[in-house]
């Protein structure tokens, strides 16, 4: 009897709790509208989203802003009983901060604009407390170093676990890294071994962290029904990471920024109608081009990022 027991492959209660849990849901994360805006089709839990571009090109704001429809709530009931809809998800985020550059200001400000747009009569206390309680969903963790990083991963599920965590009762909606290319010049030029040199880089280490890392991602992610997106700056023109790396993305965003003028003393929608006098290249816009043939505008401002036809309605108000 005990041989037949022995016989037995135990199997973790998380995963298969996770199985069902994807047979009784809608497979994919469609719901993000700017998700739906961007890519132009459905994105199934387990997959590997990547933002590359070059500095300044909105990647970071992006992330903030699917960020802040994960964390905020679907809707909202206000101090004087109205309900308001908020178009969140009222879902966890796992936020990795590879960068140390994680402004959770900056996420507030992308949460109140968008609920300034999704609900204009919502109270400030009203507002302010929506956040507050969206921000208590949010996990930050820093690692120091690309070994640092796939420890972090692997300890995830662990974390998830742990009660003070919350997490037990709280649906995890996106990891969020920020960004991939945060140990690359740590990476590159390790100390010499007798495969490498100071000025060649180790690629045998860097195919295996990043194959490693893009797999635990995906088996986390497909085990809570969730999505991983990463932002990854681009090097003189070319995708600097392993080729194991670009083997698993699922989907990729080019982020691209056009010439930018400077409309000073102006208001939002000023300095659109002031670009449309102008040629388009010299508009404060970003293009954004998914390798699934997709193509959309995104205008970056100080109040927040928006789709053209946003920016339409901006003006016509």
């Amino acid at each position: 009897m005990r041989h037949v027991l022995n016989s037995v492959k135990p199997e973790p209660l998380l995963p298969l709790l996770a199985s069902l849990r994807r047979r009784t849901q809608d497979p994919t994360s469609t719901s993000y509208p700017v998700l739906r805006q961007v890519f132009s089709t459905a994105i199934p839990y387990g997959s590997l989203v990547e933002l590359s571009g070059t500095a300044g090109g909105g990647k970071t704001h992006l992330l903030y802003l699917i960020c802040s429809i994960a964390l905020l709530p679907p809707r909202w009931t206000a101090t004087d009983g109205e309900v308001y809809e908020l178009g969140g998800k009222g879902e966890a985020v796992v936020y990795i901060d590879t960068d140390g550059k994680l402004s959770t200001l900056r996420l507030r400000e992308v949460m109140s604009h968008h609920l300034t747009t999704a609900a204009g009569s919502l109270s400030l206390n009203d507002r302010d407390e929506a956040i507050y309680q969206a921000l208590q969903r949010l996990h930050i963790f820093r690692p120091i170093s690309s070994t640092s990083l796939l420890a972090t991963l692997r300890f995830l599920p662990t974390y998830v676990c742990t009660p003070s965590s919350s997490l037990l009762d709280t649906k995890i909606g996106v990891v969020a890294l920020d960004s991939l290319s945060a140990f690359f010049w740590q990476d590159r030029y390790q100390a010499p071994s007798s495969e490498t040199t100071p000025t060649k880089p180790n690629d045998h280490v860097d195919t295996y962290i990043f194959a490693t890392i893009a797999k635990t991602l995906k088996d986390f992610c497909l085990t809570h029904s969730c999505f991983a997106i990463c932002t990854n700056w681009v090097l003189f023109g070319n995708n600097h990471l392993p080729q194991t790396w670009n083997n698993a993305v699922n989907l990729r965003v080019r982020l691209q920024k056009g010439q930018m003028r400077h409309y000073d003393g102006m208001t939002l929608a000023e300095a659109w109608q002031a670009s449309q006098r102008e040629d388009s290249e010299s508009r404060r816009e970003v293009t954004v081009k998914t390798e699934l043939g997709g193509r959309m505008k995104l205008f970056v401002d100080g109040e927040g990022m928006f789709t053209e036809d946003q920016l339409q309605d901006v003006v016509q108000a």
